[in-house]
């Protein structure tokens, strides 16, 4: 059975070694962790011993989990799609824009473009268009992710008829890369194309500063944990625990990862969260569809981005823990943005309830 071994690194805890362990540096108004329950034998992992922040737990127990998210290896087709429905920067004669109906599945192995004309736009078009899609497709979508909430009501009837999950999801990594490289190759060579503006016409989540919330909320109860860490992990230790395991036994899922970046093989930063809930924590955060964690130096906050617009208020950062969180960033970005969650009973447990390798979106502004 694979192991992940998450280190401490002197960056994060320069006063914490091995062996050694650490206070816990407490949220104000927090109880006490209480015990932790044996072995839930499920994962195992070896994690060491590293600086945590208390988090407060409160509420009533969660209702039962939904199943884990589905994974399929790089090279297949997943039955997890993802769909954008928009305008292109690309002008018809009469001065209206090109819209696209873009498909692929999260590991963008498979993909399928479609040009709609202006008048052409509505849901009936579009479920009858993903329609034709689903039926000739190698593989069958079980699951359809979308990210723009303008086109919300749109997309959300179109699937509606469909026999799929319709899931509003900023988890649509591989889409956002297929989006990227048509408005570098594709489009500039289109007649009629016209240059976009920094934003490039999307969202503003997915502009420079994307993950920057401007507001947060609490985080709900179902999420909370006793105590959190920031750890490392190599990027190829974290492909190889989805590769090696089934994900019949935790709940989680991977991002679409750049082949240059597996080969580099750099030092993920994550997220580690203790609950002695733990197994429910997963099941919700597998439930809110969570996009990235950010530490935000300036708001002194570590906020949860997740769906389509949300961003939970995870902790503070406060004392040292301002120092990790700017070590935290810094190792994300030198990442490419990539780093991950992970959900655990306890410190030096050997098991793993939930486990997410992420991928925060840089450099969209220019799309």
């Amino acid at each position: 059975m694979a192991t992940l071994a998450f280190a401490a690194s002197s960056a994060f805890c320069p006063a914490v070694r091995r062996g050694a362990p650490a206070a816990a540096a407490r949220i104000a108004g927090a109880p006490p962790p209480g015990p932790t329950p044996a072995s839930l034998r499920r994962r195992r992992a070896a994690a060491a011993a590293t600086t945590t922040t208390t988090c407060q737990v409160s509420g009533p127990p969660p209702p039962p989990p939904p199943p884990p998210e589905a994974y399929t290896p790089d090279g297949a087709v997943s039955p997890l799609w993802e769909l954008d429905f928009y305008s292109r920067p690309v002008f018809d004669a009469n001065g209206k824009k090109r819209w696209e109906l873009l498909l692929t599945d999260k590991n963008g192995v498979w993909s399928h473009v479609e040009a709609f004309a202006n008048a052409d736009v509505n849901s009936a078009n579009l479920r009858a268009r993903v329609a034709a899609v689903v039926a000739d497709a190698p593989v069958k979508p079980t699951t359809i992710r979308f990210f723009r909430s303008a086109m919300f009501n749109m997309i959300n009837i179109a699937l509606s008829g469909l026999d799929v999950v319709a899931a509003p999801s900023r988890r649509t990594y591989a889409l956002f890369d297929l989006i990227a490289e048509r408005q570098a190759t594709v489009y500039p060579t289109l007649d009629g194309y016209r240059e976009p503006d920094a934003g490039g016409g999307l969202p503003g989540f997915l502009r420079p500063g994307v993950m920057d919330a401007t507001m947060t909320s609490p985080m709900p109860d179902a999420l909370r944990g006793e105590s959190f860490a920031f750890v490392q992990l190599p990027a190829s230790t974290a492909l190889g625990f989805f590769g090696a395991e089934s994900t019949g036994d935790f709940f989680g899922d991977a991002c679409r990862v750049d082949p240059a970046v597996v080969a580099a093989d750099p030092l993920l930063t994550g997220l580690v969260v203790y609950s002695k809930r733990a197994k429910g924590v997963a099941a919700w955060m597998s439930g809110a569809e969570v996009v990235a964690v950010k530490a935000d130096v300036a708001t002194k906050e570590v906020v949860l981005s997740c769906g389509l617009a949300d961003a939970f208020l995870f902790a503070r950062l406060v004392g040292r823990l301002r120092e990790e969180g700017k070590a935290f960033e810094r190792a994300k970005e030198a990442a490419g943005g990539l780093h991950f969650l992970a959900v655990m009973v306890e410190e030096g447990s050997d098991e793993v309830e939930g486990f997410w390798l992420l991928r925060e979106p840089q450099g969209l502004g220019a799309l």
